[in-house]
């Protein structure tokens, strides 16, 4: 859950550490769709400087043939807090890539923003959601949310795998585990629902932090 009272302002410092570190492509917007921020991960992917993205409109990155449907999908992910999906957006020279993306309510410092995690996909196939039960991020065991905040860093499962001393085909069956609990429908969607509700594990980036 996300933290409140006085873990408020170390869970915000936590928040903008893995942000910032993630190999995931990630930024946050406000909610008029104004970016106010964006990590290292989504600069490199699509080739942008900061003064090129922060404090525009998210319609910046957005192919026009999706600007329209872009802007129906913001008025749902208002309303219920989440929203998952296909786009193809821009890179600076142009270039359009199709990327999955899901995106979630965040409150940092006491703004409400909207932090969106970005995965890039040649091919999106639909998914039913399943549901998630009232308080299934509590269920999640201390292995899944240890790979949840690896996996949130930006870590692949190869990676997850060899860092834990575990094969890959667990690790996978640990993500599919937390996203039947969380009721993520893709990667890309468990690391925003990660974020947003305080499931990184705080030792794990503060000892990534020391590296």
């Amino acid at each position: 859950m996300t933290p409140t009272g006085t873990q408020r302002s170390g869970w915000a410092e936590l928040f903008a550490e893995a942000f910032a570190r993630s190999a995931n492509p990630m930024m946050m917007l406000t909610r008029a769709r104004v970016i106010v921020a964006v990590n290292a991960a989504l600069r490199q992917t699509f080739r942008y400087e900061d003064r090129d993205l922060v404090g525009h409109v998210v319609d910046v990155l957005i192919a026009p043939s999706w600007q329209e449907r872009a802007l129906r999908d913001w008025g749902s992910l208002l309303h219920r807090g989440r929203l998952e999906g296909e786009r193809e957006w821009l890179c600076s020279d142009r270039s359009v890539v199709h990327v999955e993306i899901a995106a979630a309510k965040v409150a940092v410092e006491g703004r409400d923003l909207i932090l969106c995690v970005v995965l890039e996909s040649k091919t999106v196939s639909p998914v039913r959601r399943p549901r998630r039960a009232p308080g299934a991020e509590g269920k999640l065991t201390p292995r899944e949310r240890e790979i949840v905040s690896n996996l949130a860093l930006g870590y692949r499962v190869h990676e997850i795998a060899d860092k834990l001393y575990i094969s890959p085909s667990t690790a996978r069956t640990h993500i599919r585990n937390a996203m039947d609990k969380l009721g993520a429908r893709s990667q890309a969607q468990l690391v925003a629902i990660a974020f947003s509700e305080g499931l990184i594990d705080p030792q794990h980036v503060e000892a990534l932090a020391r590296r």
